[in-house]
């Protein structure tokens, strides 16, 4: 009998352990299923939310009358520009590369990190960034997207546009030679109503600002996702999690995560990829 009964608790002991180690084991892969998934909304949030704040801070030196008094003329003042706009988003924003066009669409000032350089730059670009302008001008027209803000067109559904109602851009991620990056066309336009008229219609603002740079660095230390990056190439990690994703301008991307455990603590690995 003794025997018997030890044969039944030790039979137990064994199912208990068993059913203890598999819900350690389910509650450890849920946990982390829910914590890739977190990590790979709060990504997407950031590459989307870059875009909006790229507008905003556009808005800060396209809406005023002393950029239409410099550059909405004849003669536009590129060394303005390139203290006042260029120079400025770079430094206090970030901006990678700024392109200033007049009213005709005609490259005036382009500045790469802060640093003026030769207005050949934008031309090396313009099949990517013609895009935005083209929109900008009315001559691709459409329904806005969320980060656009054109005159005359219902925002869009889903918009988180933080610009004010001044303002007229479009807005989106995108390639830009070939990198993911979040990019802007904004008119210059004056903050005081009917203080000047432009010489063709108003000149543009261009912002680009990279995702693949100083962006990741910031989404690694803000969501603690350990050493993310872009590629174009399609294999991934086993350890990695795919996010599909879409960028403006019809082509397609991905986003995605691998997670392991690294003493005791969840330790993200990421990959962005962007595939045409």
């Amino acid at each position: 009998m003794s025997v018997t009964i030890t044969v039944a608790i030790g039979a137990m002991v064994i199912v208990s352990l068993i059913l203890a180690i598999v819900g350690v084991f389910w509650a450890t892969h849920e946990s982390d299923t829910v914590s890739v998934e977190r990590q790979a909304r709060s990504a997407r949030h950031a590459m989307e939310a870059s875009v909006d704040e790229l507008a905003l801070q556009q808005e800060t030196v396209a809406i005023w009358d002393r950029s239409v008094a410099e550059l909405a003329t004849v003669h536009p003042n590129v060394k303005w520009a390139d203290e006042n706009l260029g120079s400025w988003l770079h430094r206090v924003f970030g901006h990678d590369e700024v392109f200033v066009l007049d009213g005709f669409d005609r490259p005036i000032y382009a500045s790469v990190l802060g640093k003026r350089v030769l207005i050949q730059r934008y031309a090396t670009l313009s099949g990517d960034l013609s895009f935005l302008v083209k929109g900008l001008r009315g001559s691709v027209r459409g329904p806005n997207g969320r980060h656009d803000r054109n005159p005359g067109r219902p925002l869009h559904l889903e918009s988180s546009v933080r610009t004010t109602p001044r303002t007229t851009h479009e807005s989106h991620i995108m390639l830009v030679g070939g990198r993911p990056a979040a990019a802007s066309a904004m008119l210059i336009q004056p903050g005081t109503p009917n203080y000047a008229k432009p010489v063709g219609g108003w000149p543009i603002l261009v912002s680009v600002r990279y995702l693949d740079g100083g962006f990741l660095a910031e989404l690694s230390s803000r969501q603690l996702i350990s050493s993310p990056r872009f590629s174009r190439r399609s294999d991934r990690l086993a350890s990695e999690h795919l996010v599909p994703l879409r960028a403006e301008g019809g082509r397609k991307s991905a986003i995605s995560f691998g997670n392991r455990s690294f003493r005791g603590h969840a330790s993200w690995e990421s990959l962005f990829r962007s595939i045409s």
